[in-house]
């Protein structure tokens, strides 16, 4: 992975010549330290989690409601979280309505 860095710098300043934020892009290091796995780890074992206890939560109202095999897709699009949602409704503008709904 490469890291691109620049500076910016006032425009009245007399350093802010291209060839000064190139040599600067490759001598100063990150602002940011990149994650550690550990910490990469843990935040797809916490997703991990969340997507089981969504998919549990939804079997069990699907048993209790006695949901229709066919308004399944319909109901759980329809509780679908954050970033879930916005993948769902990509998902819909690209092949339409009908046919997700349609998915088993």
């Amino acid at each position: 992975m490469k890291l691109i860095m620049f500076r910016i710098e006032d425009e009245k300043s007399p350093s802010s010549s291209p060839k000064d934020l190139r040599n600067d892009a490759f001598n100063q290091a990150p602002k940011t330290a990149p994650l550690p796995q550990a910490a990469i780890r843990r935040m797809i074992n916490e997703r991990a989690i969340e997507l089981r206890r969504w998919f549990e939560k939804t079997e069990s109202v699907f048993g209790i409601s006695e949901c229709a095999e066919g308004k399944k897709v319909k109901f759980a699009a329809a509780t679908l979280p954050g970033p879930a949602l916005t993948w769902w409704n990509a998902k819909v503008a690209t092949i339409g309505l009908e046919t997700v709904n349609q998915m088993p």
